[in-house]
């Protein structure tokens, strides 16, 4: 006479779900059970489909109560979600800054050219007249 087959139990569901959604493999679910995987997949195929979504969820509205709440760890909580849901990222001021265009050399030359040599005592008096035609 042969092994009896396998009848699964509501306990035996609840534990692959749970085993599923904390994201134990396959092989790991049908050894603890003690069952072919093929049985596994016979039996508890919702399960195994649907458990990491329901734990995300619950997940999920654990950070969002926490995120939306008072108290330790509510800041970090919404800092976090803001960065995987809302796209925040955390930059330096610089990288927010657009970079300045490359200049060709007649453009440089030009700019040279307009702008006064402030090492100079003509150039300082250039520069003082080019502020003050600027502020008026």
């Amino acid at each position: 006479m042969g092994r009896p087959s396998y009848q699964p139990t509501e306990k035996d569901r609840g534990r692959v779900e749970a085993l599923a959604g904390y994201g134990f493999t396959i092989e790991q679910i049908s050894a603890d059970l003690r069952i072919d995987h093929k049985t596994l997949y016979k039996y508890f195929s919702l399960e195994l489909a649907t458990a990491h979504v329901r734990a995300n969820a619950l997940v999920a509205q654990s950070l969002f109560r926490k995120a939306t709440g008072e108290g330790t760890g509510a800041v970090a909580a919404a800092i976090f979600w803001l960065k995987v849901r809302a796209g925040w990222k955390e930059t330096d001021f610089y990288e927010r800054v657009p970079p300045a265009p490359k200049v060709g050399k007649k453009e440089q030359a030009l700019r040279d050219a307009m702008s006064p040599d402030t090492n100079t005592t003509f150039g300082e008096m250039m520069a003082e007249r080019y502020e003050d035609e600027t502020i008026n």
